[in-house]
């Protein structure tokens, strides 16, 4: 069942990056949250420590890097 759930995530997850949708993004956080970014996004290594900061990172850089895959499905 765990593993149903992260999948489900991680495909919300990657759909959103590739639509460059931020709303969709940051519902899949809670509100109290954090986005360790390890040079994929900002090429820096970073914490952002709320949505409102990945939200703003995002913004910044979503256009110039241009996500693609993030992950392969498995069945769960």
């Amino acid at each position: 069942m765990e593993a149903k759930v992260i999948n489900d995530w991680l495909v919300k997850f990657e759909k959103s990056i590739k639509e460059k949708n931020i709303d969709a993004i940051l519902d899949l956080f809670d509100k109290e949250t954090y986005w360790r970014d390890l040079i994929s996004f900002t090429w820096n290594i970073i914490t952002l420590e709320s949505k409102e900061d990945i939200s703003l990172m995002l913004k910044k850089t979503i256009d110039k890097i241009n996500p693609g895959k993030i992950f392969r499905s498995k069945k769960c």
